[in-house]
């Protein structure tokens, strides 16, 4: 597709924009700060067209003060000005070198746990599950190294790791997918 053919004139551009738009997953990776300008940049009849994007969401361990404020600008603008059906989130982890043995091992009903009280480490998943319309949500991980286990952050941050692929994305399925079934 030549997109430079969509500023010919208006009616091109209406009859081709779907094709560069919908049907496709845009992928941020780490970017997220990305996700807000790019989707502001498009009109108010393009936007609709976008169902899938995919994401990745750093790690506690890894991310920074700034990082939690663009999380949470991104989810406030994909509830309050996007209408996606699908999101691909990759979920960045940690194993320490001793690996995930020994450490608890953690369940849906666990996640459900901390979501009522609101668990610090776990504020981004929250917000993430403002968004609403979600149809089909992939949960991965990208598992990185990370240091031993020394304080209590870091042990949670190792047995949450261990999980993300499994009652963590049942769970937050469970979650973010419960609404809208028909």
């Amino acid at each position: 597709i030549y997109p430079s053919i969509m500023g010919a004139n208006r009616k091109i551009y209406q009859e081709t924009t779907h094709l560069l738009y919908a049907n496709r997953c845009f992928s941020f990776g780490r970017d997220i700060e990305a996700i807000v300008p790019f989707f502001s940049d498009l009109t108010k009849h393009t936007r609709p067209l976008i169902h899938e994007i995919s994401l990745l969401k750093q790690g506690s361990a890894y991310s920074r003060e700034h990082d939690r404020c663009e999380w949470s600008g991104v989810c406030e603008f994909l509830r309050e000005n996007m209408q996606l059906g699908s999101l691909k989130l990759v979920v960045e982890g940690g194993r320490p070198s001793l690996g995930w043995d020994g450490l608890p091992e953690y369940s849906a009903a666990d996640f459900k746990t901390l979501s009522n009280v609101k668990y610090e480490p776990l504020e981004w998943v929250w917000e993430l599950m403002s968004v609403k319309g979600i149809r089909n949500l992939i949960v991965s991980s990208e598992i990185h190294h990370c240091p031993p286990s020394h304080s209590s952050a870091m042990a949670f941050f190792a047995a949450f790791s261990a999980s993300i692929e499994t009652a963590f994305a049942d769970f937050l399925r469970a979650e973010m997918l419960t609404s809208t079934r028909v």
